[in-house]
Formats: structure tokens, sequence, C-alpha cells
């Protein structure tokens, strides 16, 4: 939502220069889920590269499950599903985002 707010002017010119409405709309929603699948991902592997060790250090005393397949495939549905609810009310208001008061500043 914060990115949207900063950017306002740049989508109000996206708008001008003969980007639909629904365009603005898809690119902001792109972005959030982007953000957010980077973020799981890179996050997923260091899980995935964390867990065997501290396992394996733990000296059995730990019982961690393994960074599966299925948990990426679980994790990579949540990461989208997650980053277009978060990202739904921000596209919105970049969707409905009036040049004239954009560009304005108000």
């Amino acid at each position: 939502a914060q990115a949207v707010r900063e950017r306002t002017s740049e989508l109000a010119v996206l708008k001008t220069i003969g980007f639909s409405s629904h365009s603005v709309l898809y690119m902001v929603l792109a972005e959030s889920i982007l953000l957010l699948v980077i973020g799981g991902v890179l996050g997923l592997g260091l899980a995935g590269v964390i867990v065997p060790i501290v396992a394996k250090g733990s000296g059995g005393m730990l019982n961690l499950p393994p960074v599966g397949s299925q948990t990426w495939l679980l994790g990579l549905v949540l990461m989208v599903v997650i980053g277009a609810i978060v990202g739904a009310l921000p596209a919105l208001r970049a969707m409905r985002l009036n040049i004239v008061d954009a560009l304005a500043g108000r």
C-alpha cells in the first residue's frame, strides 16, 4: 500500500499515456504478488538449508520435518493467494485513480 501511495504520480502518468485502468490494476497486483513470492521463496530456501543443520546439531533433541516438495507447493500457493489479497486494495485504489488529482498531489 505504501509503495502505491508513494508512486501515485507515476501511476497517473501511466494512465495519461494510455494505460487502461485495468492495466494499472494488474500491474499493481502483479507487483504485490511478485514481492511476496520473492520473500517467500527466499524464506523457504533458507528454511530448507537451516532445518537439517539445526536438526543435526541438536543431537536428536529437535525432530524437525524436512522442507519437501509439498511444503514448497503449499508455500507457493499461499504466497500467491496472500499477495493477491494484500495487493487488492492498493490495486483497486490505483485503478480508480483520478489523473488530475494524482498529478496535483491531492
